[in-house]
């Protein structure tokens, strides 16, 4: 994993177990190789998605708190690990249809990233 964007990661993990599910998985998958920060952050970004309908909003509510920190406070890296995991967040919730239930749930920041995704990607 990019020792940059590794802290981010690591972050999330932290802050659900589906997002540790979902690194450990990739990590176990790519053994005895590196995983790629790319996939990891794909990875996390479809499991929160995948996993939003049946978690609940109430937790995921950390983790977009933690995404939204890290745009916001974060350095370079950590606010492109957020931003590249808000892209994954995105595509998949428009491919599973929930993308109008799941946007109401981005913060400030995070959100505007969300919507200038869906506009690039029309």
């Amino acid at each position: 994993m990019n020792q940059t964007a590794a802290p981010f990661i690591d972050e999330m993990a932290t802050l659900s177990p589906a997002l540790r599910t979902a690194r450990d998985e990739a990590v176990r998958y790519w053994s005895p190789k590196e995983v790629p920060s790319a996939v990891l952050l794909l990875a996390l970004g479809h499991r929160l998605a995948d996993d939003f309908d049946a978690a609940g909003i109430g937790t995921s509510e950390p983790v977009f708190d933690g995404i939204e920190r890290a745009l916001a406070e974060g350095d370079a890296a950590t606010q492109s690990a957020a931003s590249a995991m808000i892209e994954a967040v995105v595509a998949r919730a428009v491919d599973l249809e929930i993308w109008p239930e799941m946007r109401t749930v981005f913060r400030e920041k995070s959100a505007a990233h969300a919507l200038t995704c869906m506009t690039l990607d029309r």
